[in-house]
C-alpha cells in the first residue's frame, strides 16, 4: 500500500487530526493505557523482531479500510442518484470516520515504525 502514501511526514499527518483519532481506535492510546493497567509491560510490539509483521499488519487494515471506503463512496453516490441527501451526508460522515481516518493512521503508524526500524 505504500504507492498509496499520502507523505513521507508524520507532521501531514498530526495536522489533519490523526493523533486525535489514535486515542480512540483499538490499540489507540486509550486502549494500550489500560491493557498495561491491567498488564504491567504491555506493548503493541512485543519483541524488536516484530515490526515487520505489524508493518505486514497495518498494510492489511489499510487494504481492508481502502476497500470499505470506496465501497461506501459508491454508495453514497447511489444515494445522491436516489436523491437522499440526508441519507448521502450520513454515509459520507460516518465513512470519514470510520474508514478514512483509518487509512491515515495506518500510513501515520507505517512511518513511525519504519523511522523505528530505521528503513527510512
Amino acid at each position: 500500500m505504500a504507492k498509496f502514501q499520502l507523505s513521507r511526514s508524520t507532521a501531514f499527518y498530526e495536522r489533519l487530526g490523526v493523533r486525535f483519532i489514535r486515542k480512540f481506535v483499538q490499540h489507540g492510546d486509550i486502549a494500550n493505557s489500560i491493557s498495561r493497567k491491567n498488564k504491567p509491560g504491555y506493548q503493541v510490539i512485543a519483541q524488536k523482531n516484530d515490526p515487520a509483521a505489524y508493518l505486514k499488519t497495518t498494510n492489511m487494515y489499510e487494504r481492508f479500510h481502502m476497500m470499505c471506503l470506496l465501497f461506501f463512496l459508491f454508495t453514497t453516490a447511489a444515494a445522491f442518484v436516489d436523491r437522499k441527501f440526508i441519507m448521502a451526508a450520513a454515509i459520507t460522515i460516518s465513512n470519514v470516520i470510520y474508514n478514512f481516518y483509518p487509512v491515515l493512521l495506518q500510513q501515520y503508524n507505517r512511518i513511525r515504525i519504519m523511522r523505528l526500524t530505521k528503513t527510512i
